[in-house]
């Protein structure tokens, strides 16, 4: 139950919403934040990811989305090594990679390549290093 009395607002019970003074703001969004509150007190809050992501767009930081935040479920990325093609796909978990899930393309690089790689990069979703990539990917067919 929402109480409201001279501009406190509550809500009754054990609950612990504590009385507070009503910020002042439109009464349809003191609503919505009410039932929010009452909604994160009683299934949880947002997640810890969640929360630090809002807390590094307040703080005027845009937070660079994962690979695998930023590609579709189903998405295909392909790439050649030393004369030999690779296929990953975009899953819920992560990345499978000849049946195996990953959580990270940097993972499935690593197993691709033997050495530690950035995974963006290896598969071109990073420009910068991909003339790099190209120039590693060679001396290693020269070292076959």
């Amino acid at each position: 139950m929402v109480a409201h009395h001279n501009g406190v607002v509550g809500v009754g019970g054990s609950n612990p919403l504590a009385l507070r003074e009503a910020p002042a703001m439109h009464s349809n969004l003191l609503k919505m934040r009410l039932i929010w509150r009452v909604q994160e007190i009683m299934k949880g809050g947002l997640s810890q990811r969640a929360s630090d992501e809002l807390t590094r767009l307040r703080r005027g930081r845009i937070a660079e989305k994962t690979p695998q935040e930023s590609l579709p479920l189903g998405t295909r990325l392909s790439r050649e090594y030393v004369g030999e093609p690779h296929e990953v796909l975009v899953v819920r978990d992560g990345f499978e990679y000849r049946g195996d899930i990953y959580t990270s393309l940097t993972k499935v690089a690593k197993v691709i390549t033997g050495t530690a790689w950035s995974g963006p990069a290896f598969f071109g979703l990073k420009k910068a290093t991909q003339k790099k990539n190209k120039e590693e990917e060679k001396d290693g067919q020269d070292n076959k």
